[in-house]
């Protein structure tokens, strides 16, 4: 109907043209959907021509297309000369730029091919930084993004710049859900998490014992997050040595969990091993005279 009362070539028949085609893959009738598609891009070339914005938005359309149905290799050529074409073309919004960037970079992550997707998720991350409130991208997709970036720097052991991004990512959480928000409890959990990893423990603490203050006081003191949160700061002291504090917040989470769980619950099992671990290495401490090795 679109083309009989626009034309072939109106910009309502071709977005008409998109949104038929997203019901196909939709329903999986990829061949449908890929004839459409096709026929989408050709009417774009001949309505608008190669280096048209309006082109360019089809041509990132169809590579979408591609990469979801698992043809990386056209997906690629089709977004790498979409954003070679974005610098060239001065009527191209700069968010767009950014989403095409963006899009690259993740089907060559897809594609297994983290060398080429590196420096495509490092440039998408810093226009997404400097855009303004209108032109920078949602929230979800930024952090699917910057979580693909850490992913591999993880597998590459470059811990500085996986602790880096977290950090990066926990701040743009806690900005746009809030402090006490569950989304920002996972990410401060995650980033307390690397630093463990890393043994960076005096890095950890504080906010492990931030994450048991929310808690406490969102949840209440013997909700199943806070006794979890009060084993992990327990043993963080543990970690580092304060025994006495790590013994303390033990015992209190073993007497709560036993109310809470009951005293056969894995959970509370856990902590009790936790805090007889402790016990024996506190033991030792005293033993040697104040002196344990490390092990």
């Amino acid at each position: 109907m679109s083309e009989t009362v626009f034309g072939p070539a109106h910009l309502h028949t071709l977005t008409f043209m998109n949104n038929i085609a997203e019901i196909y893959v939709d329903l999986e009738k990829f061949d449908i959907a890929e004839t459409i598609y096709l026929k989408y891009l050709e009417k774009s070339y001949d309505a608008y021509g190669a280096a048209h914005p309006k082109t360019l938005e089809c041509m990132n359309s169809v590579a979408t297309f591609y990469a979801k149905k698992g043809n990386f290799d056209l997906a690629v050529a089709l977004l790498q000369d979409c954003v070679d074409r974005c610098k060239f073309v001065s009527s191209v919004k700069p968010r767009f730029t950014m989403t095409t960037t963006g899009n690259l970079a993740h089907v060559y992550y897809d594609q297994g091919n983290n060398t080429l997707a590196i420096p495509l998720l490092v440039e998408y991350l810093r226009m997404n930084k400097v855009a303004n409130d209108e032109d920078s991208d949602d929230i979800s997709v930024v952090l699917i993004r910057l979580n693909i970036l850490a992913e591999i720097y993880e597998s590459q052991g470059q811990h500085e710049l996986v602790e880096s991004l977290k950090v990066e990512s926990l701040e743009m959480i806690k900005l746009a859900f809030g402090e006490h928000h569950s989304r920002t409890v996972e990410s401060i959990n995650n980033l307390i998490i690397t630093y463990m990893d890393d043994d960076k423990h005096e890095l950890a603490e504080p906010l492990a014992e931030k994450i048991l203050e929310t808690l406490s006081s969102v949840k209440g003191k013997d909700h199943p997050d806070t006794l979890a949160a009060m084993n992990v700061v327990a043993t963080l002291y543990g970690n580092q040595r304060k025994f006495a504090e790590a013994e303390k917040l033990y015992a209190q989470c073993v007497s709560q969990m036993k109310t809470v769980f009951g005293i056969d619950h894995k959970e509370t099992i856990r902590v009790k091993t936790n805090l007889r671990r402790l016990r024996e290495d506190m033991a030792v401490l005293a033993s040697c005279g104040g002196y344990l090795h490390n092990k």
